[in-house]
């Protein structure tokens, strides 16, 4: 008969795929761009805001998909795990963002694209819980929505001084690497919109999680649905 515990989540398994990936990201970050070219200054930089974060959020993803693994099953602790991974995303962008840098990282989009992919690899073991299988659903819809907003955020007129202004009207989207929102070297005529990206972001979570509930309703289950997502252990 098999043990109750091999049907929880082992949450310490998350945390030590998410810091063994951190620490190597860091320190390849840190000491690969040193060994390539020792006149480089990027080294520090690149670890520390860049492959160091990115490491922590795909150790993390592996974290959870190797609970899932292990015990044979998702549960809403995995689904948990994803949401603080994505709440550490959109706070890492607003650092990004806050210090005027947002425009030099894709950790954020590639974070989303991550958690898209974790959360359709852990389909695969959601079982018949139709409410893990919806909210899955909709991550799995979700964070391409937010990749792409990330990558090509609205826009509007920089309003600070010094900006130089536009040749042409600027467009609602514009790449995240443009020049235009580059500020190395000169206040850029642009300035993403966070306000806006904000609500863009809200809608595009709210329209993933209405997509998943029609998509759930239309597809009918095989197997009768639990009544909670996570079976419940007997001792």
């Amino acid at each position: 008969m098999e043990s109750p515990a091999k049907h929880r989540s082992e949450p310490h398994r998350i945390a030590i795929a998410a810091g063994v990936f951190g620490v190597i990201g860091l320190v390849g970050g840190i000491v690969v761009p040193g060994i390539l070219d020792p006149t480089t200054v990027q080294g520090p930089l690149l670890g520390i805001f860049m492959t160091g974060p990115l490491g922590v959020f795909l150790g993390g993803h592996v974290g959870v998909l190797w609970s899932a693994q292990h015990q044979k099953q998702t549960t809403w602790t995995e689904l948990g795990w994803l949401a603080v991974f994505g709440g550490l995303d959109l706070l890492l962008y607003e650092f990004f963002a806050g210090i005027g840098a947002a425009f030099v990282t894709i950790v954020p989009a590639s974070a989303f694209l991550i958690t898209a992919s974790t959360a359709a690899a852990l389909l695969t073991y959601a079982r018949s819980a139709r409410a893990l299988r919806r909210a899955l659903v909709a991550v799995s819809i979700a964070a391409p929505l937010l990749f792409v907003t990330a990558l090509f955020p609205p826009v509007t007129a920089n309003p600070l001084r010094g900006a130089r202004p536009l040749a042409t009207s600027p467009s609602h989207f514009r790449f995240l690497l443009s020049s235009d929102l580059d500020t190395r070297s000169y206040v850029p005529p642009l300035a993403i919109d966070r306000f806006t990206l904000h609500l863009e972001w809200a809608a595009g979570i709210a329209l993933s999680a209405v997509i998943s509930v029609i998509l759930q309703s239309a597809i009918p289950s095989g197997v009768q649905g639990s009544r909670s997502a996570v079976p419940e252990d007997r001792s």
